[in-house]
């Protein structure tokens, strides 16, 4: 019947919103944003199988920089481009930038992280995410999954993005200079590589990932308590959003059913 399959619809939902709060409760320490590194990424660790595998990049999250000179004295962002293209005084005036600009505020700044932290927390979820009750900006934003499947510009495989042993990363993660979708996509198949445990998963690159690199010698994601309090707090948020939706349409299939039965 339609109330038992909302029922399970409602299970599911309880299921996903356990597998966000433990992404978000994981790691300890934040390091500077920008600075997304992969230094140990050259060392290579010996498994139990004998197959030599990378250690996983870091991704970290941290301080605004001017896009031209990494100046951490940003004063102008985009009106057009939101928060993601920002200049200091010396960049601003040479940038010839086509859209109007608006001073960047303190509460710019942490407004901004805490999108790019959540960015992170959505782009990880919709990954593997087939539910038809879901966060909103799962529901929206599952055509990336759909255009990382048929870009042209993105690399081919996995190992198309490894030179040296190391991952190519930036400010949020993987650095793909032809399509910044496909390059943020990236960086979170690497985040649902991390905490992925299926013995074969359908998400792109999962289990690639995984024979690379050596995803139980860390966790990759490094956020600070305050950063993870506050995506925590946005994300059960967001949840609550979820159970209304799924209660309204609980509610509908049950009169749907009546109706029915009264036909």
């Amino acid at each position: 019947m339609a109330s038992t399959s909302s029922q399970k619809t409602s299970e599911d939902v309880e299921d996903t919103e356990e597998d966000l709060k433990k992404l978000v409760s994981e790691n300890k320490e934040e390091e500077e944003v920008g600075e997304c590194s992969s230094e140990e990424g050259s060392r290579k660790v010996q498994t139990t199988t004998g197959r030599k595998k990378l250690l996983p990049p870091t991704i970290r999250i941290g301080v605004c920089r001017c896009v031209q000179c990494s100046s951490e004295n940003v004063y102008w962002t985009c009106k057009t481009c939101c928060q993601y293209t920002m200049f200091c005084q010396k960049c601003a005036r040479k940038a010839r930038h086509p859209h109007t600009m608006k001073r960047f505020r303190e509460s710019d700044r942490t407004t901004f992280l805490l999108q790019r932290h959540l960015q992170l927390v959505y782009y990880n979820h919709i990954v593997s995410c087939e539910r038809e009750i879901c966060l909103e900006p799962c529901l929206s934003q599952r055509e990336y999954r759909v255009h990382f499947d048929s870009c042209p510009c993105r690399p081919r495989s996995i190992h198309d993005i490894i030179v040296n042993g190391e991952v190519r990363f930036d400010g949020t993660g993987f650095t793909h200079e032809d399509c910044v979708d496909c390059g943020l996509y990236i960086t979170c198949l690497f985040l649902h590589a991390n905490d992925c445990k299926a013995e074969q998963c359908p998400a792109q690159w999962c289990n690639e990932m995984r024979e690379v690199f050596d995803m139980d010698s860390k966790q990759i994601w490094q956020i600070s308590d305050e950063m993870k309090k506050k995506v925590k707090d946005v994300i059960i948020a967001e949840w609550k959003k979820v159970r209304e939706r799924q209660q309204v349409i609980l509610v509908r299939d049950i009169v749907d059913d009546l109706l029915a039965l009264t036909v």
